[in-house]
């Protein structure tokens, strides 16, 4: 993935500013600089989700792009428009497909039924351990602060829900989120 072509930082804030103004050929031209980034997304999120519509992801994905071009700061200089693209389509397509996994209808026919296995108890044993050393590491690991962050994300909260249940701001509930993965990913072996 090629890195956009403007000569300058200053260059890219001034075509930002313009699309904020509703300028439709300044957000033409960040779309085209920014597509390998928004496809790279899509087909990431295609890999690890098969069963995504692709169409959606892509939509999605130009929808969050739009709005972290709305939400850019051109005024600060922590953060790189590209990096801040970047985890608003993550953030977007993430949130998609975690309502869509919520959507989907439980259909319980008679073939579904007939072709249905019966639970191996001992697999719901292991899950059941699975899950009590989970809890454990959570609370070991994390503060209480966000020990309760993590639950209300991994019950299936969005940041903005999450936010306004403990009274903070969506970015430092998302920033939150962040941290504790990382902080997870260190303690907990992949399986």
């Amino acid at each position: 993935m090629s890195a956009p072509d403007f000569s300058k930082e200053t260059e890219l804030y001034s075509v930002i500013e313009k699309a904020k103004a509703h300028d439709q050929a300044a957000f033409e031209e960040l779309l085209v600089s920014y597509t390998p980034l928004v496809e790279s997304l899509v087909k990431k999120f295609l890999s690890t989700n098969p069963a995504a519509d692709e169409e959606e992801l892509r939509q999605e994905a130009h929808i969050c792009f739009y709005r972290a071009i709305l939400r850019f700061d051109t005024t600060q200089n922590s953060v790189t428009f590209g990096l801040f693209a970047k985890t608003c389509i993550q953030n977007g397509l993430v949130t998609l497909l975690r309502s869509e996994n919520r959507q989907k209808p439980v259909s319980l026919t008679d073939e579904a039924l007939a072709g249905a296995s019966l639970p191996d108890p001992a697999a719901g044993i292991l899950e059941k351990e699975s899950y009590l050393e989970l809890c454990g590491r959570v609370q070991q690991e994390l503060s209480d602060y966000e020990a309760k962050i993590w639950w209300l994300y991994f019950s299936g909260r969005t940041p903005k829900e999450i936010a306004n249940l403990v009274g903070k701001d969506e970015k430092s509930v998302t920033n939150a989120v962040y941290r504790i993965r990382k902080k997870l990913r260190k303690t907990i072996p992949n399986p």
